[in-house]
């Protein structure tokens, strides 16, 4: 036979409730009215224990998580430390390559407007030239 339970007659049982195991994380007298804390606000009164949230307007997956920050210990920040360092100098070392690269590309194209010029300069006086001898040998038949 199969119990069915509705909400006529519905008793409460132990295995409905819920244990609680450890002990308790609140701390006593520490809640505070939302008028309360709306005077500490308007006054520039810090909340206790209100933790700064930060948060990362470009977040990915690879970005640091700086709720890990204050709790770790002093070797751990020292390899982060040294993690951003050095992705920092690569980077660093890749723009470089990027604004020599574009450097050599500017003198490249700077020569080529050179010899550019120089060619065309070259074709206007040996057009000119030509012209000027058959302008004298249309003049003098």
């Amino acid at each position: 036979m199969r119990l069915v339970r509705s909400k006529i007659g519905y008793q409460l049982t132990p295995l409905d409730m819920e244990r609680t195991t450890g002990a308790s994380l609140t701390v006593p007298d520490e809640s505070l009215t939302i008028r309360q804390i709306m005077d500490k606000h308007s006054k520039g009164i810090p909340i206790a224990n209100i933790r700064e949230e930060q948060y990362d307007d470009d977040a990915d997956f690879d970005s640091y998580d700086l709720e890990k920050l204050p709790k770790q210990d002093l070797f751990d920040v020292e390899m982060e430390k040294n993690k951003i360092s050095s992705k920092t100098k690569e980077i660093q070392e890749k723009l470089e390559h990027e604004k020599n690269m574009e450097e050599d590309r500017l003198k490249a194209e700077e020569q080529e407007l050179k010899e550019f010029r120089k060619a065309l300069k070259a074709s206007n006086t040996s057009r000119i030239d030509s012209e000027g001898q058959d302008g004298t040998n249309a003049a003098k038949t």
